[in-house]
């Protein structure tokens, strides 16, 4: 119905609102187009302590932070990140990412 695609559309909005903040609080670990249309992107990691995408991806993942390595997509994307913006807890994820990518400027 059309409520649940202007809920969904509001969830995008907000998020990608988020994630351009996120952005600005952890300049240098991303290289973010947003996206032209719909609630996916993928986005180039590029924070000189990361060498491989996927590796540092398995490191989150084991930190509980899950994000999708882009070459699982295609080896096309092979240092980009997945990255969907229509879940209701996005925010809450972003704050996990965050909190990890400070200690790991701080380490550095």
């Amino acid at each position: 119905s059309r409520a649940i695609v202007t809920s969904n559309r509001d969830i995008i909005t907000q998020n990608l609102e988020h994630f351009k903040r996120f952005l600005q609080e952890h300049p240098g670990w991303f290289d973010w187009v947003p996206p032209p249309a719909g609630c996916i992107s993928f986005t180039k990691v590029v924070h000189p302590s990361v060498s491989d995408v996927t590796q540092w991806c398995e490191g989150l993942a084991e930190k509980g932070i899950l994000i999708m390595p882009g070459e699982v997509i295609s080896q096309e994307l092979a240092g980009y990140v997945r990255l969907g913006f229509g879940r209701r807890d996005f925010r809450e994820d972003l704050r996990a990412l965050g909190t990890h990518l400070s200690a790991a400027s701080a380490a550095n």
